[in-house]
């Protein structure tokens, strides 16, 4: 349950920082393809903006799979009976103290 809340949190981050810097995105457009999309009337518009989010969808059904799999696959530092490893046992150093 806790790791659906961190990436709930960290979903909720991405998308709040893209819905800011949309409007700095949609700023960025050369005058030849403001031209050709004004020029096509509304029906072109309307397509176009179409075209985008059919063109979103699948990378973000993509970035939303790698997601999963980077989250689902992380090793863990306990096991299914709720032990909790020992830092030797799973390969980390334990800090050394300095004699001084």
């Amino acid at each position: 349950m806790r790791k659906l809340h961190t990436l709930a949190i960290w979903a909720g981050t991405i998308i709040g920082g893209l819905a800011v810097a949309a409007p700095a995105a949609k700023a960025q457009g050369c005058a030849m393809c403001y031209q050709n999309a004004a020029a096509t009337g509304a029906h072109g518009r309307i397509a176009l903006q179409h075209g985008i989010l059919i063109l979103a969808i699948p990378a973000l059904g993509w970035f939303a799979v790698i997601l999963w799999l980077l989250c689902s696959r992380r090793p863990s530092l306990t096991s299914l009976s709720g032990q909790i490893y020992d830092a030797d046992e799973i390969g980390l150093e334990r800090p050394r103290r300095s004699v001084v």
